[in-house]
């Protein structure tokens, strides 16, 4: 066989490692930037429950941020409150007493 032969099965199996390389990279970069959105937003709806708790507001508002529209939700008496902030879709929780966070993601 001449070596040319040789040269074009070769610069084929290169090429697909190259592709599938591309591939991986790609899904994890895509993983990962949906893991900081996730965390951007578990970070900001728990920051508008600790807010709204710590400046004593009560009821329901509306609230725009970066992340999109929120909705702040405070029950309860001074000492016993809970709040709750929905957005974008993930919801989290606070309790005055006993203290609690809690923060789930929508499915």
């Amino acid at each position: 066989m001449s070596r040319r032969a040789y040269v074009m099965p070769l610069m084929m199996v290169f090429l697909a490692a190259l592709a599938a390389l591309g591939t991986v990279f790609t899904n994890r970069l895509s993983v990962d930037l949906l893991a900081r959105r996730d965390g951007e937003v578990r970070a900001q709806a728990l920051w508008l429950a600790r807010s709204a708790l710590d400046a004593g507001v009560s009821g329901r508002r509306a609230v725009t941020t970066p992340l999109g529209d929120a909705v702040v939700v405070v029950q309860g008496s001074p000492g016993h409150r809970e709040v709750r902030v929905v957005l974008g879709g993930a919801e989290a929780s606070i309790t005055e007493h006993p203290h609690t966070e809690r923060f789930t993601l929508a499915p």
